[in-house]
């Protein structure tokens, strides 16, 4: 016998094969039972013991865009990556793309669930900061050597296209109009609030371009792994922050930090 079967068995999906009773005959498509023909075989998922010698193991499900797998997004992510503008990038140089999009930074606790007390004495901590606090970080980043980044870090609930305009201004307004010398090319998902007519327009009506990225695919957005950047050094000063100032300081300071962000650009289109 196998040494294992006397351990403890965990529940785990497995597709095993139950009879179910047909009114009539087996169908054609259906696969009949050898012992009783006129039943037919279905497929469902049954609780089993997890056993490492049956090669089975316990998997935790996770949420994937399969729609990034439909051949209408796989043509339109070669085409934004290897036709040139205005179709694709592939003529852009990434020093002068300016990548933006917007990230949720929530503030769920930061109070201790163990400590030390008096005997017979209730301890009753209101908590550094409220539950569940969102902050919308609403950031652009450029690709040049320079280190350009413009960002806006406000308690609000998403980016509306009141919003995401202003902010758009910003920028063009900081790097001036469009010229054969100083032409940047704005990238950014598929957001209503990014496509939306006004914000296109005033883009294009400075003399910059712009290009949308593929749908489902965040992978090509260098803003995206600077967020991961962000989230990796705040879970590092999350000791320090006690309140929503603090908060606000700690992603001021890391945005700071970053002299420049080439090589989130020529990770992906160099």
């Amino acid at each position: 016998g196998c040494p294992c079967w006397h351990r403890r068995p965990q529940p785990g999906p497995i597709q095993v094969h139950i009879p179910q009773v047909h009114r009539r005959p087996a169908q054609r498509h259906a696969l009949p039972c050898p012992a009783r023909p006129w039943r037919a075989v279905s497929t469902v998922l049954l609780p089993v013991p997890n056993h490492p010698c049956l090669g089975l193991s316990r998997k935790r499900g996770s949420t994937t865009a399969y729609q990034a797998l439909l051949p209408t997004n796989i043509i339109k992510r070669w085409i934004f990556k290897n036709l040139p503008y205005p179709y694709g990038v592939a003529d852009i140089d990434p020093a002068d793309m300016i990548d933006l999009d917007e990230c949720g930074l929530f503030v769920e606790h930061a109070q201790p669930g163990h400590g030390k007390a008096y005997i017979g004495c209730r301890v009753r901590d209101a908590g550094p900061y409220n539950h569940s606090t969102k902050f919308t970080l609403t950031m652009a980043i450029e690709g040049g050597q320079n280190g350009g980044r413009w960002y806006q870090l406000e308690q609000k609930a998403g980016t509306t296209v009141v919003d995401f305009l202003e902010f758009v201004e910003d920028i063009l307004d900081d790097i001036g109009p469009g010229t054969p010398a100083n032409r940047k090319c704005f990238t950014m998902d598929n957001l209503l609030a990014h496509k939306h007519p006004t914000v296109v327009a005033e883009i294009l009506l400075r003399g910059h371009r712009l290009a949308f990225r593929s749908p489902y695919y965040a992978v090509d957005g260098p803003i995206e792994y600077f967020f991961n950047t962000l989230q990796h050094d705040l879970s590092l000063l999350l000791h320090q922050v006690r309140d929503e100032d603090d908060l606000q300081l700690a992603v001021q300071q890391i945005i700071a930090d970053v002299n420049n962000f080439a090589g989130y650009f020529d990770n992906i289109f160099a």
